[in-house]
């Protein structure tokens, strides 16, 4: 399926920033079990230069529909640490893909410093059992969207361990950000408590 102008607008804005996509994933409709509230999802994928790098994946498509009682549309956005395999590729962008799907299975609105508990098995970070859904928290900041797609909201992903989940929920964002800060705390790469 052909993407849509704001996909495409969306693109456009990301390929100013970093450069064509090393990848691009599509999940369709066609190839699901069951009917999906996308006719079609794509994940652009950056590949890291070096193991220091990031990669990025970003989604394109879910801001073709507002979630329930949202006033902004979201795209999903997932920076891990170094370079990923194929297989480390296609499992994190279906892992995206499926999040999309989420809060229109369960009529949900998801918005910055929400985390999901027990969002399935996260490729790559088997060391962390929750989500952070937030801004962004550090260098990776890219320009926000330009009008007419300035109402869409890139929420990061951000794995996090029990105890970073803990002080999230229990101590709040700002002691959060402090506790990741003061313990050096790489968000982008697997860790335990």
């Amino acid at each position: 399926m052909d993407p849509t102008k704001r996909t495409i607008r969306l693109y456009h804005h990301l390929l100013d920033q970093m450069g064509e996509a090393t990848d691009i994933i599509e999940f369709d409709e066609t190839a699901a079990s069951s009917p999906l509230h996308f006719p079609f999802v794509h994940i652009a994928i950056w590949d890291a230069k070096s193991d220091d790098d990031l990669t990025i994946l970003h989604t394109l498509g879910m801001s073709e529909k507002y979630m329930n009682n949202a006033d902004y549309l979201v795209e999903l956005c997932w920076h891990i640490r170094g370079k990923i395999s194929e297989d480390d590729k296609h499992h994190c962008s279906n892992f995206m893909a499926n999040l999309t799907e989420y809060p229109f299975d369960y009529e949900l609105k998801l918005d910055w410093w929400e985390h999901l508990v027990d969002p399935g098995k996260m490729p790559m970070f088997s060391g962390c059992k929750t989500l952070l859904l937030g801004p962004a928290l550090s260098e990776i900041a890219l320009k926000p969207f330009p009008s007419p797609d300035s109402d869409v909201k890139v929420l990061h992903i951000y794995p996090l361990t029990d105890l970073e989940t803990h002080m999230v929920a229990d101590h709040g964002r700002e002691e959060f950000v402090e506790f990741i800060e003061e313990r050096n705390i790489d968000l982008f790469s697997d860790r335990s408590d």
